[in-house]
């Protein structure tokens, strides 16, 4: 051992004196150090089976327990070890790696996260669930990913559905519903904390204690702190771009003879700088402005799952939830209530029934100033659900069928929308699997949409008009509000070959209907100050075809060596008699068509690891921003039983690449640049 370090250390000399960037650097080191021997310790490599991995938990597709190969959908994984390995310090970062996912950094603290196309700050064809939870927000139908601060340490997994999902989760899963499960805390003991640190202002901490003060219930408290300024406005130096975020929370679990219950507690903070295109009715006529964010609120979620027969289950969710939001030029105070209750039973020996129905509650208090206000200062509403999924397990083929529907009544814009699912899974083999579904699923308008003001731009006086023009979109009433529909066909492959290697396949085809499109009215005279306001309103009557296809592959090249890679293509295109050019290239252009990722695993000892992590992100041409590629690396020594070094290199080698355009919104374009980190996590 004392050879190979003595002869290392010309190498690592030489390394830290050679002109490349500090990341590439620390991954170079992070790789001669894994190198070096260390002493054995008291634990074993994991031996990672595929099996397993067909064997993962989901809930998500149809409310119940099933294995991932069971599950008649475009569904994908990500465990704990998964995300840990990633390197990745919020949840959208550990979403990258999902084939037809669509992930983009608009700020240090601001991301857009979407399926299959129609990515944004606010996308809003996605549920996103913490513990079946939804944190969707009404105001813009999107979410507000710097307030769903879930420690990654906390994470038990993420499961992603691709495709319509409102017949077990409601209106607004159209493109698809991601759910992030957090570990029960049964799975930790004692006390865990870990901190970090890096360049572009980067600290992290997190501290966990959980306790068990009796055999059948146990506990865990936590807070985590974050701060970071990985994004940067280019050629401006007005302009702040950071984030701050802090969360806390508990959660108990208890359990006894035939039920368990889970009541989950957590308050949040952050506090965000970033850059908005603000319209001016004098000279300039615009101009990029520094803004502020600050978002706070507290949330608590109860669940009880109880088993009445030995055929018999029944589960009862409650959540409630309030949030402050102060952003440029708006704020708004929401309170969130919902109740949701299923029962499954297993009948004529071969069906599995699960059925049940819930109640949410919104209300809102809204204030606005140029260039947004709202009509509608206090509104509430409330949607009422019913659903039903039937599963059938053919005796005489291999074969099962699920049909399913929800009916859902929302008294915003007093519409109901009817959303069936159909899905059909054969089994090849024991490890194999091809299946088909067709399923329909629509999304309410936000509370933006109906009743907001929202001067888009202002264009200078020219010699067609002596006068600036404003144009403005200009609220339409609630009942005026449609309901966006996708009817979609998926079809796939899921399986096992040879014992060490995965693969998923997907295909799909489908048509939206009653896409939001907007159209010019009559331009009139307005006094102060002295201009012309071009009024812009919304309709629902757009249309686009949208088909693609979605792979996964995992390898297992040896014990502690794996490699995962995964693609997404998708084509969008809108109908030009529905869609004026400008929104029809938004759709069309508005979305990387290609994507591609590759993961490579490596347990190099008993102490080290390495991964390292590509990916490629195709240009978006509605914006004219240009395609990029990622490259990032984590090492990681276990030091002893309790304690672990990190390092973390993020977009190595890239000077800084541009994600996307917002379009609600207008902000000056950033640039997101390489970085790095270390992380210290001890247990006691």
């Amino acid at each position: 051992m004392r050879a190979l370090a003595h002869g290392a250390q010309p190498l690592i000399e030489s390394l830290m004196q050679t002109k490349t960037t500090w990341p590439s650097r620390v991954v170079l080191l992070s790789a001669c150090l894994a190198a070096l021997p260390v002493r054995a310790q008291d634990q074993s490599v994991p031996d990672y089976s595929l099996e397993d991995l067909l064997k993962v938990e989901v809930v998500t597709a149809s409310r119940k327990s099933q294995d991932l190969l069971e599950v008649p959908a475009a569904a994908y994984v990500l465990t704990h070890d998964d995300i840990e390995r990633s390197g990745a310090t919020s949840l959208p970062e550990a979403l990258r790696q999902v084939p037809g996912v669509q992930v983009a950094r608009l700020s240090s603290g601001v991301w857009a996260v979407s399926v299959r196309g129609f990515n944004d700050r606010f996308s809003n064809k996605l549920q996103v669930l913490v513990d079946g939870r939804s944190v969707y927000s009404p105001l813009f139908a999107g979410v507000l990913w710097e307030g769903v601060q879930v420690p990654l340490a906390d994470v038990e997994r993420i499961e992603i559905i691709r495709g319509p999902g409102a017949a077990a989760w409601g209106a607004n899963a159209v493109n698809g519903v991601i759910n992030i499960i957090t570990r029960k805390t049964t799975a930790d003991r004692g006390t865990m904390t870990s901190i970090g640190a890096g360049d572009r202002g980067q600290v992290m901490a997190y501290a966990r204690h959980a306790f068990a003060p009796a055999e059948n219930w146990s506990g865990r408290l936590w807070a985590q702190s974050t701060r970071n300024a990985i994004s940067h406005t280019p050629g401006s130096v007005s302009i702040d771009d950071a984030a701050t975020l802090a969360s806390a929370g508990a959660r108990i679990d208890q359990t006894e003879a035939g039920v368990s219950r889970t009541l989950n507690v957590s308050v949040f903070h952050s506090d965000l700088d970033y850059g908005l295109d603000r319209p001016l009715l004098v000279p300039p006529y615009g101009a990029a402005v520094q803004a502020h964010q600050d978002y706070q609120g507290a949330n608590f979620t109860y669940r009880e799952e109880r088993t009445l027969t030995s055929a018999s289950d029944f589960a009862m969710q409650v959540s409630a939830e309030h949030t402050d939001l102060e952003m440029s030029p708006a704020d708004e105070g929401r309170n969130k209530f919902s109740v949701d209750a299923q029962h499954s039973v297993r009948w004529l020996r071969n069906h599995e029934l699960v059925w049940g129905g819930a109640l949410s509650y919104s209300g809102d208090h809204l204030t606005g100033a140029y260039p947004l206000d709202f009509e509608g200062l206090q509104v509430e509403y409330s949607v009422w659900s019913l659903f039903a999924q039937d599963e059938w397990r053919l005796s005489s083929l291999p074969l099962t069928l699920s049909y399913g529907m929800r009916v859902d009544r929302s008294t915003l814009n007093g519409s109901t929308s009817v959303q069936p699912n159909l899905r059909a899974l054969w089994t090849l083999t024991p490890g194999q699997v091809v299946w088909a579904s067709l399923g329909r699923a629509k999304r309410l308008p936000s509370r933006a949409e109906y009743s907001a003001n929202i001067a888009l731009r202002v264009i200078p006086p020219s010699v067609a008009s002596p006068l600036p023009v404003e144009a403005s979109l200009v609220a339409r009433s609630a009942d005026q509000a449609g309901d966006e529909r996708l009817d979609m066909l998926e079809a796939g492959y899921r399986g096992e070959w040879s014992n060490n290697m995965f693969f998923d396949a997907t295909a799909f085809i489908g048509r939206y209907r009653d896409l939001r499109e907007t159209r010019a009215l009559t331009p009139y005279l307005a006094q102060d100050p002295l201009r012309y306001v071009q009024p812009v309103v919304a309709d629902w009557h757009g249309r686009a075809d949208v088909s693609g296809a979605e792979l996964a592959f995992e390898w297992k090249l040896a014990r502690d060596l794996r490699t995962r890679l995964s693609a997404s293509h998708l084509e969008l295109r809108a109908d030009d008699a529905t869609l004026n050019a400008s929104e029809k290239s938004i759709i069309e252009g508005g979305a990387p068509r290609n994507q591609a990722s590759a993961q490579i695993v490596w347990q190099v000892a008993s102490a080290h690891e390495l991964d390292f992590t590509y990916q490629h992100v195709g240009a978006l041409r509605a914006y004219a921003i240009d395609g990029y590629n990622r490259f990032d690396a984590r090492w990681a020594w276990r030091v002893s039983r309790d304690i672990e070094v990190a390092l973390v290199g993020q977009n190595i080698g890239a000077g800084g690449h541009t994600e996307l355009y917002p379009t609600y919104l207008a902000a000056p374009l950033t640039e997101v640049r390489n970085s790095w980190y270390a992380k210290l996590t001890m247990k006691f």
